[in-house]
């Protein structure tokens, strides 16, 4: 579980960010796995936040899009910056005379440990400014560089207040404009996805089409050409559904939508079913809602955002999406625990086939084994200095949560090897 969570905040057009976390510390608790996790929510800004002796301080998922991480303080984690298929853009920020700056984040680490790892959704790596003169901790090495980039720039100074964006419109949007980002995987989908997010920046900010460059003729036909589409038309469905008035509207038109893909075809149901029910304050009905739980289930790049509406009219909660406000604020909140040397170790590790728990045994209530995702795979109530087997998982990496009877947690690494 995550300390601090921002998840489907989606205006990427916003002249302010979506979401703002700054001034945080957050530390080892009974339920902390990540400090900071956001889910498919662009333009963020992470600022001045400490995060202390958590497996992952940060994770990012799907669209993140000009999201900037400015002056984090990360201390003793196994990663710190995770880029879990996820898209988040350059991280840097720009000065008024134009020139490029770090955003002066800082990693304290005892070694052997990732300052930045995963894979984006495109697969192609993004910049990671540093300034190449100085200290050791304000360089995001040791980095897997197949996601990450080094780009040498001057040390600059960080405001924490500070929610600019300093991002070019080219760096968030040229590829998408110009038909010319590569995907991995879901190569369809993803370029369909990303059309989405400039559309809607577009729509909510039209300074990112008009700035009286040779740039504007680029941005203005895909603008147009995008919202004679069913982009388009989905958009003008959304804002209609919020309007009593043209509630009538929108159900003719989102009818008339031939769907071309899942991403359409799920979008289009989902709206159906709100647009003929919760908008007309109508229950839904036993169809209604296991076809709304079916898709809250589905991979984002196969259902999109409806899995976020689906989610909503059935009320449940879903992870790792899940649905937020459109705008938020989290700063300034105090989570942390007490802190005490953990004191205990896994044996063997690596391990094939079994290991046991070194230490304060007959303090622990309960032994957890974690994915690397901090999903629950087993459990055990504590029997002291047994073999705890695992022939049955997969090889890789997990984590071992271990729980005090007075309530304190800790989290230890395990490698399963074969």
């Amino acid at each position: 579980m995550p300390g601090a969570i921002i998840k489907g905040s989606y205006d990427p057009g916003a002249t302010s960010p979506v979401a703002n976390i700054k001034n945080n510390q957050i530390a080892t608790g009974t339920d902390k796995f990540k400090g900071i996790d956001i889910v498919k929510s662009v333009n963020c800004r992470i600022n001045c936040n400490f995060i202390e002796n958590i497996p992952i301080s940060m994770r990012f998922n799907e669209s993140c899009i000009g999201t900037i991480l400015r002056q984090n303080n990360m201390t003793e984690y196994d990663v710190a910056v995770q880029i879990d298929n996820a898209e988040i853009g350059p991280q840097k920020q720009v000065n008024s005379s134009g020139q490029d700056e770090p955003t002066n984040n800082e990693w304290h680490d005892a070694g052997g440990s990732m300052r930045v790892d995963g894979i984006t959704q495109s697969g192609l790596t993004f910049k990671w400014h540093r300034d190449p003169s100085g200290p050791a901790k304000l360089i995001p090495n040791p980095a897997n560089f197949g996601v990450i980039i080094l780009e040498d720039d001057y040390l600059s100074f960080v405001d924490c207040d500070d929610v600019s964006s300093r991002i070019g419109r080219d760096e968030l949007f040229g590829q998408t404009v110009d038909d010319s980002l590569e995907f991995m995987d879901n190569i369809n989908e993803n370029n369909y996805l990303a059309k989405i997010i400039a559309f809607q920046a577009m729509e909510n900010d039209t300074t990112i089409i008009y700035q009286s460059t040779s740039r504007d003729t680029a941005y203005i036909n895909f603008y147009n050409t995008i919202k004679s589409t069913n982009i388009g038309l989905f958009d003008s469905v959304y804002k209609m559904a919020i309007d009593a008035a043209t509630i009538g509207s929108a159900i003719s038109i989102n009818a008339s939508i031939a769907d071309t893909n899942d991403l359409e075809y799920y979008r289009k149901s989902v709206n159906a079913i709100f647009l003929n029910t919760i908008a007309q304050n109508l229950h839904l009905d036993a169809s209604d809602s296991t076809f709304c739980n079916e898709v809250s289930e589905l991979p984002f790049h196969v259902a999109g955002d409806a899995i976020f509406s689906a989610a909503v009219m059935i009320g449940k909660e879903i992870h790792p999406q899940s649905v937020a406000a459109r705008m938020m604020s989290v700063e300034n909140t105090q989570i942390v625990p007490e802190i005490k040397t953990p004191g205990f170790n896994i044996v063997p590790n690596p391990t094939n086939s079994k290991f046991h728990i070194q230490g304060r045994t007959e303090e622990l209530k309960l032994i957890q084994i974690l994915s690397s995702e901090g999903k629950t795979i087993k459990e055990f109530t504590t029997t002291l200095n047994k073999d705890i087997p695992v022939e049955e998982l997969k090889p890789g990496i997990y984590y071992v949560k271990l729980t005090e009877k007075s309530g304190s947690s800790y989290f230890l690494k395990l490698v399963i090897v074969r």
